[in-house]
Formats: structure tokens, sequence, C-alpha cells
């Protein structure tokens, strides 16, 4: 970033004397717990692990009287606890970070604290790089060649909810997501007793790119509907086969008759029913609480999710799973981390997913894993999603 040089000296000589080395940086009450007393307009966090970029970044924000500078942090690792604790509108964060690099610390971030915005502001123009800042949720990649000015009015633009890159890097942005959004358009049919909420669903999924192939007000129609032009995955509101007093048999049955095409289950509420359908097998398979649908991006992962062979189901309904266990003695075997686990396993995350919500390494994950299919006595089989299978076989068993 040009400009502000007197700035970045002043800021380097406070840094030194708070952390003169980097090793003694990592241990100091941070650069960065230095918060302001009280917010005024956008509260903003900055990462870097250079004290005179910090003391840049705080000098132009401040001046600029774009908001407050609640909290600084010197490392990746110290992101996802300062930001528990500052809750700030936009994060400037820099790429290279000791101990845990920008890209990995913004996905964290982000995960914990879903309402906060991430700017990077990074030297490196790499395609690779910022590809990576928007695939971990970044909305915003500047260079830190970047005017002050140009900073302060991207903080500004991400805090709304744009998205902000540089001429010389949008293009690339641009050509990555198009070329991704062609490669992973999915043929998507509707069928719902309702009209409006079957009609609602297909006009929010075609805004979000997904191609509707058609809706259904009730079985025959939907019957028809796959027979003629069969999408990659159904949603499926169980009401509409109401008039059989049952969904579930009419949900298996037209997996078992269209195993192309996949089913993503909206239901009232958690019930046995669950179990019922889910132990056919999870391949191509969602479970999900209609009323719980409310966030859109949410929707349409797990609607890729189910497209792609894989599965999909709604916490709550793991949760009422577990909850309903009438033995709690085969449970009561498993770790407080273990059963943690085992309900992000019966959720349909892959370890890595898990890995990523719980901060911990691969092999603590597998090692976990191993750990409860042992002690709930559950031998693996060939079947890719086999956890899921074993989990809700183990439920259904009780």
């Amino acid at each position: 970033m040009t400009g502000g040089r007197g700035a970045k000296s002043r800021g380097g000589s406070a840094g030194e004397r708070r952390a003169p080395s980097r090793a003694a940086r990592g241990k100091q009450t941070t650069p960065g717990e230095r918060r302001a007393p009280a917010r005024r307009g956008i509260a903003v966090m900055i990462v870097d692990d250079h004290p005179m970029w910090r003391a840049t970044l705080h000098k132009v924000l401040t001046e600029a009287r774009v908001g407050t500078v609640v909290a600084e942090a010197a490392d990746g690792a110290q992101v996802v606890e300062l930001a528990r604790d500052a809750k700030p509108d936009v994060v400037v964060m820099d790429l290279g970070l000791p101990s845990l690099d920008g890209t990995e610390a913004t996905r964290r971030l982000l995960a914990a604290l879903p309402g906060s915005k991430v700017l990077v502001l990074s030297a490196s123009d790499a395609k690779a790089d910022v590809v990576a800042a928007v695939d971990a949720g970044a909305a915003g990649y500047l260079l830190k060649t970047a005017e002050p000015d140009d900073v302060v009015d991207a903080v500004r633009r991400v805090s709304r909810g744009e998205m902000v890159f540089p001429p010389e890097l949008a293009g690339v942005v641009l050509g990555e997501l198009r070329g991704r959004s062609a490669a992973t358009v999915h043929r998507v049919a509707v069928a719902d007793p309702s009209m409006l909420s079957r009609e609602g669903i297909a006009r929010v999924l075609a805004g979000a790119g997904f191609e509707v192939t058609g809706i259904a007000a009730d079985t025959d129609a939907l019957i028809e509907l796959i027979t003629d032009d069969p999408p990659e995955v159904v949603i499926l509101d169980l009401r509409l086969a109401e008039q059989l007093h049952d969904g579930v048999p009419f949900a298996r049955a037209l997996r078992r008759a269209h195993p192309g095409t996949g089913v993503l289950v909206l239901s009232q509420a958690p019930d046995a029913s669950a179990v019922e359908l889910l132990a056919d097998g999870t391949k191509g398979l969602g479970y999900l609480l209609r009323d719980r649908v409310t966030d859109v991006a949410e929707l349409g992962e797990m609607i890729r999710r189910v497209a792609r062979g894989g599965s999909a189901v709604d916490p709550e309904v793991v949760a009422g799973l577990l909850a309903s266990d009438r033995d709690r003695q085969t449970l009561d075997k498993l770790t407080r981390r273990e059963r943690e686990v085992l309900g992000m396993m019966a959720e349909g995350r892959s370890n890595q997913a898990i890995c990523e919500r719980l901060y911990l390494t691969p092999k603590t994950v597998e090692t976990h894993v191993r750990s409860i299919f042992m002690k709930l006595g559950l031998e693996p089989t060939a079947d890719d999603h086999r956890r899921v299978m074993a989990v809700l076989a183990y439920l259904r068993s009780l």
C-alpha cells in the first residue's frame, strides 16, 4: 500500500518495542489485542505479521473515519479467538502469516463467525492465491501496492456485502467463477403440493444458477416428469404423498426406480421415518427440515452434494435420532469428542469437513472414527458412505 510512509516508520518502532523478535511476536498480548474503547462505524480487525503494516493500516483507517479498529493479530492461529471477542464487521487479512496462513484463517473465521467479511490485503498476485482466498470466502482481494484511499473504499464496500477486486485481478476471479458455474450447473425438479412453496423454490434455485427441469404438484405428475426428463436431483416435500398416508415408502420407491437421480427430502419434523429412509443407503440422498431451509447458499451446497452422490442430513434430524436412543449404555462408551464426531459422520460430513469444523488434524479424526466403530462394534463395508449407513443401522437396531 503506497503512502503513509511516516506512519509505517512510527508503527515499526512501536511494534519493535512490543515485539523485538519474530519469535516473541507470537507471545505478545498482541499487537493485536489493542482495541478501541468504543465502536464507531465499521468494526475492523487487522491481521498481518508485520507491525509496520498493522500500524499503517490502523492509521489509514482511523484517519479516514471508516470506523473502529477493534482488534489486531500477528498470527493466523490467533484470528478466530480474537474475533470471537471483538466481533469485527470486516477483517483485513494478509496471506503470509506464521503458524496458519491467511487462506485457512479466513476459512476458519467465516465458519466461526459467518457474519464477518474478509478483505485480503496481500503482496501476492498469483492466480492460485486469489482463487484460494475466494474459495475460502474472502469478499475482496487487494494488493499491498494499493493506494490508501482504495483500501478505505474496499473496506466500506465489503462491509456492505460487495465483492471488491482491482481490475488486474477481477478478470482472474470472474473467469474462474464463470468456468466453475458452467461446469457445475445441476438439473433439479421440484415436487411440492403447495403452489406457493414449489413456485418459490423453483424461482430461488433458478436465480442461484440451477436448471429447474419442472415442477410437480402430485405423485403422478412427478413420476411422469422424472420418466420424460430425468433431473439430477428431485426436491421432494413429503407432504406430496399425503394421500398415501406415508411419504417415506414413496420416496424409497422413487429412489429404487431412478437410482441415477438424487432425492432431497423436505420434512416437517424429524421422526423415525428418517431412519427408515436413510437405512436404504445414503448415496445421493438428503433429508432436511423444511422450516430450517432459510439460507439459499446452504441449500444450493446440499443440492450439489446430493447431485455428486453424497448425502446431506439436517443436524437437527441427527440430534433427534441420537436423542431417541433407548440404550444409553452403548453411547456412553464414547468420549465427548467421539460423540461430536459421530454426529458429524451421521450428517454425511467427510473426514476433511470434520477437521475443518472441529479444528482437528486428519490423523486425530481418523483415530476418533476408528475408535467409534470399535466401541459400537460396527464392521466397515465397501460402500463409500458406510459411516453414515453404519450409524443409522446402529440406531435403527435399538
